[in-house]
């Protein structure tokens, strides 16, 4: 019995040990195709890219702040309208614009850039 519990410490502490050792030399290792921003040139590259830090679908921001009327008739023919400009919390966008929400996912992608540099400028 003792013996059992004495094998079973034993491969805790093997496998704790294990799981400290294997995680560290791939940590640093970069992806092929992958780069760090290191220059200035490199962020200036990142901050200039149109298609992601400066792109914005106007036309769903807009009705995101109810900064357009939008008649009874657009509301109920466009349900992705509707939910953005009653602010449905509960409705499924992803489902609704049948894509990818490029409003969405252009502001994420523009945070994650901004982000990027935010982490690597001061190093």
């Amino acid at each position: 019995m003792k013996t059992n519990t004495v094998i079973i410490k034993l491969l805790v502490l093997l496998v704790v040990i294990l799981s400290q050792v294997s995680c560290n030399e791939y940590l640093d290792i970069l992806p092929k195709g992958q780069k760090i921003p290191t220059t200035l040139a490199d962020f200036e590259a990142l901050l200039r890219e149109e298609f992601t830090v400066h792109t914005i679908n106007v036309a769903e921001a807009i009705n995101l702040l109810n900064d357009r009327y939008q008649t009874v008739a657009n509301l109920n023919y466009y349900p992705l309208t509707k939910a953005n400009y009653m602010w449905n919390e509960s409705a499924d966008r992803i489902y609704l614009s049948k894509a990818n929400y490029t409003l969405y996912d252009n502001a994420y992608t523009a945070i994650a850039t901004c982000n990027v540099i935010l982490e690597y400028v001061l190093s």
